[in-house]
This record gives structure tokens, C-alpha cells and sequence, in this order.
């Protein structure tokens, strides 16, 4: 895994939020995150960027990019919530930081904040001083590493979805042989 010098965050609140009134909350965490030591990886092409110029120097927009393309490289997600992203960095074992819009969001959240692999803040209470907290928290605890870490391997071992089809199959296919 390439890391690099300093802390790499991911940011992206996916597709749906950024249209939402107000970018989906983007402006209190781009805030929380521009007064950190650490390079933030802005995934996102839905939200006029204009309206926060000049973004923070250490504030990079990617536009629309797979997460799965940077979050290898990153110490922390930050994000709504959403199950895919969610999953991708379950899978990359990254740390999560959700503020969780709509959906299912708050259920991901939930899950990520009782497996121990990040926080999570309500909307509501998403003040830069608070995300910024929780932030420097994340990366500053080593057991959100360590765990997120577990999980991921706890993943790698779980069968391919093409292997539990080959199970039932095969498992179907004994139930019928032995049939009078």
C-alpha cells in the first residue's frame, strides 16, 4: 500500500448529496478539514466548487473518480454514508467518518460505529469544530487502523458470490440425488 508523506482523506458525499440545497453539508466539512496536516482528495463532480473559492491549499478536487482508484492510499474517508461507499472502504480497510443525509445512510453508519472501524455525526450537529474533533480522532487512534484493517481481511476470506453459487448448486443438486 502506497501512503504517502502525510495523512491522505478521502471526501465525497457520492451522487445524490452534492445536488442537494446547501452541497449535501460540503462547506462545514471542507472548513473542518482545510486546518489539518493532511491532503484532501475532494471526490466529487456534482457541486459548483466556485462558491468556495479559494478552496483550502491542501483541498484537491478529483471530480468523479472510483473509489477504489484512492482509497488504498488513504488514512480516513470522510462521507454520507452511502452503501457503496461504505463497502469500498470496509474493503480498502480505511477508517470511516460518516455523516449520514438519507437513505440507508444512518444504518451504514450505525454498522461502521458498532464494528468499531469509525465514527459517525449527526447533520445536525456537523459544526467544524466537532467534524474536526472526530476527524483528528480517526486519525489519531490507532485502533480505527487496526480494526478497519481486520474487517477488510475478514472480507478477503468471506467466499466470491460465484462460490456460493457453486455451494447451493452443489448442495441442491445432493437434495435431489437422494430423493425416493
Amino acid at each position: 500500500m502506497l501512503r504517502p508523506d502525510r495523512p491522505r482523506i478521502c471526501l465525497t458525499l457520492g451522487t445524490i448529496a452534492p445536488l442537494l440545497p446547501g452541497g449535501g453539508g460540503l462547506a462545514p466539512l471542507i472548513e473542518a478539514l482545510s486546518g489539518l496536516d493532511a491532503d484532501i482528495v475532494l471526490a466529487d463532480s456534482e457541486t459548483d466548487l466556485s462558491r468556495f473559492a479559494p478552496l483550502p491549499e491542501n483541498v484537491h478536487p478529483a471530480g468523479f473518480v472510483p473509489l477504489s482508484g484512492i482509497l488504498r492510499d488513504c488514512s480516513l474517508v470522510v462521507h454520507h454514508g452511502g452503501s457503496g461507499t461504505t463497502a469500498a472502504a470496509l474493503h480498502h480497510g480505511v477508517p470511516q467518518l460518516i455523516v449520514p443525509e438519507g437513505a440507508d445512510n444512518a444504518l451504514c453508519a450505525r454498522r461502521v460505529v458498532d464494528r468499531g472501524v469509525g465514527l459517525s455525526l449527526d447533520p445536525g450537529e456537523a459544526d467544524v469544530p466537532a467534524l474536526r474533533a472526530l476527524v483528528e480522532r480517526l486519525l489519531g487512534e490507532e485502533a480505527f487502523t487496526r480494526t478497519a484493517a481486520v474487517v477488510r481481511d475478514e472480507m478477503a476470506a468471506q467466499p466470491s458470490p460465484a462460490e456460493v453459487v457453486e455451494r447451493v448448486t452443489a448442495d441442491l443438486a445432493r437434495r435431489s440425488v437422494r430423493r425416493p
